[in-house]
């Protein structure tokens, strides 16, 4: 379903700036319309993920804070999959410790 880089900015909740970078960067298909830049909703969803993160799930500073462990630890856990991870909102999200 084509949407308005305005509604992909509100639903994903990112700048509409961040679309018209991954754009131009060729990550993301676009065509303008009306003045209106258009993208495919499915496009959208493969580069930034999610709309929304499941529910209990925490951005990677948080869990760094409740996990009392490095940034850097954290991504290793993800890595190697000791540690789930999901992108939503053009963000890395890992279960509440």
């Amino acid at each position: 379903m084509l949407i308005t880089f305005g509604e992909a900015a509100r639903r994903w909740k990112i700048d509409i700036s961040t679309l018209h970078r991954a754009h131009q960067r060729g990550e993301l298909p676009a065509r303008q319309s009306a003045g209106s830049w258009l993208c495919e909703e499915e496009d959208v969803r493969a580069v930034f993920g999610e709309e929304n993160p499941p529910e209990g799930w925490v951005t990677i500073p948080e869990a760094v804070r409740l996990l009392g462990i490095t940034k850097a630890a954290v991504y290793s856990k993800v890595k190697r999959g000791i540690l789930p991870s999901v992108k939503a909102q053009g963000i890395l999200w890992v279960p509440r410790p």
